[in-house]
């Protein structure tokens, strides 16, 4: 169900992806590693790249790189279209 946040601009759908999905992704992503970094730990370079800087917060750096898995772009394009195709009358696109 649609649900209006901000007026004509962001709208928000209930349950978007079913518990089975999240669970899925979840455990993929447990599966794939972690590293835990303590606060003033230096930041190595390839976690620069992810935006991730020194600071007094703690960072868990999950080692799945989830925004380039084709099984997760797939299932999200899919949704996206089931639910904006009957009302733009066009498929969205991959861009990756």
């Amino acid at each position: 169900m649609w649900k209006e946040i901000i007026k004509n601009e962001i709208w928000e759908y209930e349950n978007f992806l079913d518990d089975a999905i999240i669970d899925e992704i979840k455990n993929d992503m447990a599966n794939a590693g972690k590293t835990e970094l303590q606060p003033g730990e230096g930041i190595l370079p390839n976690f620069r790249k992810s935006g991730v800087n020194a600071t007094t917060y703690n960072y868990t750096v999950h080692r799945t790189d989830m925004h380039k898995n084709q099984k997760y772009i797939d299932l999200y394009m899919n949704k996206v279209n089931e639910l904006l195709e009957p009302i733009t009358n066009k498929k969205c696109q991959q861009l990756i």
